[in-house]
């Protein structure tokens, strides 16, 4: 089965000029084969074990999202790794739901409400889902990170 896939890019056109994103679709044939593979790469071994190589970087760094162990704060202003992280990762997007869930439900937030009022509510629904985790009522695997769209090199 080939696998289609579009490619953009952003142009300055001289004709207009003006900038446009321009996009093509390519169609890839899956290799059945080693040998179709370098045929797929020119026979060019050295290109062959460039995106080989690619691949098995994006396979690892996908394996170790997955994983729960071995993380280090990273400081927003610079950037540089620091301390372990120790502690408990969830979804945000789950959590902010739970959270606007109960603001709805228990603490008086809705859509006529004034700005503060909101506010009131949305800190109250926080306050009381941090204390459910803490006494145990809510369990970390519910928010579990669903995956991270953000892959940086």
């Amino acid at each position: 089965m080939e696998i289609k896939k579009t490619v953009k890019r952003w142009i300055f056109d001289l004709k207009t000029f003006a900038a446009m994103q321009v996009a093509k679709e390519v169609t890839i044939a899956p290799v059945t084969s080693w040998e179709d593979f370098l045929a797929s790469v020119g026979n060019d071994t050295a290109k062959g074990l460039e995106l080989l190589n690619r691949a098995r970087a994006y396979a690892v760094k996908a394996d170790a999202k997955k994983d729960a162990d071995g993380w280090f704060t990273v400081n927003e202003e610079t950037g540089i790794i620091g301390e372990k992280y120790e502690g408990t990762a969830a979804d945000e997007k789950k959590v902010n739901a739970l959270t606007l869930t109960m603001a709805k439900t228990m603490f008086g937030y809705a859509p006529k409400a004034t700005k503060e009022a909101k506010q009131t509510a949305r800190e109250k629904a926080e306050a009381q889902v941090k204390k459910m985790f803490d006494m145990g009522i809510l369990q970390a695997d519910q928010f579990a990170l669903a995956g991270d769209d953000e892959d940086e090199d």
